[in-house]
Formats: structure tokens, C-alpha cells, sequence
């Protein structure tokens, strides 16, 4: 039998959590599996688990100050079927796994298990998402940027959990997504893309740009990305094959059972130049 706790209220979550080393558990869609021992057999846990997909506290959606607040155990099919959720954040959940996973899966899950694989990170990535990390006496907000630091590696305290995520409203004018798997959506990726922009008056307002399964953490650079803001499509469309070569410098893939790294980067290259190609053509056309 497992050692465990399935606490009532997200107070009492927090209360035991102040006092026991517990591995949390959401959906468990990744954790039960990467437990698992064998067949009939329990999975393994060096430490008590704690269950908190059932806690109604951490399960809803709002919008304020032109972001969406999600709570931490919303399950995905869930997200998928919100009227809240944007079309193209709908795009990306509609990819992931079976309708039966996704309602069990979460995006703290995601967030927390911290694979460089996990669909919904290139989106949260692209979208600047914060997270809000809650313990029994403090809460923080911290950039996805911040919050994963390596391959399952986040800088979530034993006494915390994640609260909320905090995912910015963009009004995409150009937005790209593609999951390259060996099937279309019950996959692990092979390589992950999303590319989203807004244009006007044939200039740059925001731009965000995310690569998965080809670094040990998702590509994401906002500094760069800060760099473009505000330029021209003539200026864009000069510095296109920097872009290119900059994001290039960091993709590091490597070979698995899934795929192998020439074909990843190679693959990752091609959809970050279509995603450039496409946004100065509707820049020119705009």
C-alpha cells in the first residue's frame, strides 16, 4: 500500500505539505506511468504522495486584466471545451493525447513533471505564462522562464504547489502550431513548434516564438523576441536569417526511440522559417 493523502480543502493540502515531504500528484497521466513497476505490480514511491486533482479550489477558469487565470486542476478537456480559452490555445490541446487523458491531465502536471516533450509548454512559453506558486503562509509569481530550470528540474519548494496559471491574451494576426509525432495526437513529439505574432501597420507589436523536443528545455528566447518588437517588415524581413541562426545555435536535439537529431533539427529549422516566411507575407499583404 502506498503511503498517501487525499486532503479535503486546498488548506489542508497546505497544512500537511508544511510538515511532510510529499510528491504531489495532479492527473498522474506521466507520473503513474514513469512509476510503474511492472505488471500487478504498485508503482514505486520513495516518499507519500499526496492526490490533489480532486480539490474544486483548483479547478476554474477566469479572465482578468487581459490574461486567463487557470486553475491548477483544470483538467484539459476541460480548457478544450471553455469558451474562454482562445481557438488557438484550443489548437494545441486538441493535439495532446486521447479526450480520456486529457481528462485527467492538467497543466501543472505539464508544468511540474517539466519534460522538454510536453505539448502545452511551447504554447505557455510563447505566451510569456506565469505561474503562481502558493504555500500555507505566502504566495509568488513566477515566469515559466524561471519556473523550469532543466529536464524535470522546476524551482517548486516541498511546501508548495502550483496555484494558478497565468496565460496573457494575444490577439494573433499570424499564429503556427505543429506537432510532428508518429501519430497525430497520442504521441510523444518528436519535435514541437508555436509561433504567434500580432501585426499592424505593417509593424511587429508582439511576437512569441517556442520549440519542444529539441533542448533539454523548451527554446524560448524573450529577450530576443523584446529585440523585435516594433519593427518594420522590411527591418524584419532583413533580419530573418539572423532569426533563424540564433534560434538554430540553441536547438540541440538528440537521438531516442522517437527520432533522430538530424531529423529533428532539421525539422525544427523548417517550421521556424515557415512560421517567419508566413508572418512577413501577411505583413506585405496586411
Amino acid at each position: 500500500m502506498i503511503d498517501h493523502l487525499i486532503p479535503k480543502t486546498l488548506h489542508e493540502a497546505l497544512s500537511a505539505m508544511e510538515r511532510v515531504h510529499f510528491i504531489k500528484v495532479a492527473g498522474g497521466t506521466d507520473l503513474m506511468v514513469q512509476r510503474r513497476m511492472g505488471p500487478m505490480v504498485e508503482p514505486r514511491f520513495e516518499s507519500p504522495v499526496i492526490f490533489l486533482y480532486h480539490l474544486k479550489e483548483l479547478n476554474y477558469v477566469k479572465e482578468e486584466d487581459h490574461q486567463l487565470i487557470i486553475g491548477s486542476m483544470t483538467p484539459m478537456e476541460d480548457l478544450l471545451h471553455h469558451p474562454s480559452i482562445p481557438n488557438h490555445f484550443k489548437k494545441v490541446l486538441n493535439d495532446i493525447a486521447s479526450p480520456g487523458i486529457r481528462q485527467m491531465a492538467t497543466l501543472a502536471g505539464n508544468l511540474a513533471n517539466a519534460s522538454p516533450a510536453a505539448d502545452t509548454l511551447v504554447y505557455l512559453y510563447a505566451s510569456r505564462a506565469e505561474i503562481l506558486l502558493a504555500s500555507l503562509h505566502h504566495e509568488r509569481i513566477v515566469p515559466i522562464r524561471d519556473f523550469i530550470t532543466g529536464v524535470k528540474k522546476t524551482v517548486l519548494k516541498d511546501n508548495e504547489l502550483i496555484k494558478e496559471i497565468h496565460v496573457p491574451l494575444c490577439p494573433c494576426t499570424t499564429f503556427t502550431w505543429t506537432k510532428v509525432g508518429g501519430r497525430k495526437s497520442d504521441a510523444i513529439s518528436k519535435v514541437s513548434f508555436v509561433g504567434m505574432a500580432e501585426m499592424s501597420d505593417h509593424h511587429l507589436k508582439k511576437i512569441g516564438i517556442a520549440l519542444g523536443a529539441v533542448a533539454p528545455m523548451v527554446i524560448s528566447d524573450h529577450a530576443m523576441e523584446d529585440d523585435l518588437q516594433g519593427l518594420s517588415i522590411k527591418e524584419l524581413s532583413m533580419r530573418k536569417d539572423a532569426i533563424i541562426k540564433h534560434y538554430a545555435s540553441q536547438i540541440n536535439p538528440i537521438d531516442d526511440q522517437r527520432s533522430n537529431k538530424t531529423y529533428r533539427r532539421k525539422v525544427a529549422i523548417n517550421l521556424l522559417t515557415q512560421f517567419l516566411d508566413e508572418l512577413l507575407l501577411k505583413g506585405m499583404t496586411s
